[in-house]
């Protein structure tokens, strides 16, 4: 009895399938699917607008650098503050790759890169 009860049950689904797929969708149901639709395309476009512009690192301040580099994994987040970031800008501040790329608005936005230009010249 067991073996019949599978396919039995496969067979009562597509009871009517046939007829259902082809009657054509009312205009309420054409309706309900196409608001559906549209606020299914909303969302996804919110969040997609959301993803790109917000930043989930902590901002770069007080003498303290927060970036996401490149590294041989994927991003690394690379936090440093007092006087490992002062050397870390002034280290990137002569190499010409992403990273500094990365991290030289970094240290704009931390204050450390002024602070550099003044110990320069008065020296």
């Amino acid at each position: 009895m067991r073996e019949l009860t599978a396919p039995i049950l496969a067979a009562l689904v597509l009871v009517g399938q046939s007829r259902r797929l082809a009657t054509p969708l009312t205009v309420r149901e054409r309706r309900a699917l196409a608001t559906i639709g549209a606020l299914l395309v909303t969302g996804v476009g919110a969040i997609g607008a959301w993803i790109a512009t917000h930043d989930s690192a902590p901002a770069s301040r007080n003498g303290c650098i927060n970036v996401v580099v490149a590294g041989s994994l994927g991003g690394q987040p690379l936090h440093v503050c007092g006087g490992d970031a002062r050397s870390l800008c002034a280290r990137e501040r002569e190499r010409p790759d992403a990273i500094a790329g990365t991290v030289l608005p970094a240290c704009r936005q931390a204050g450390i890169e002024l602070t550099l230009r003044r110990l320069r010249h008065a020296t």
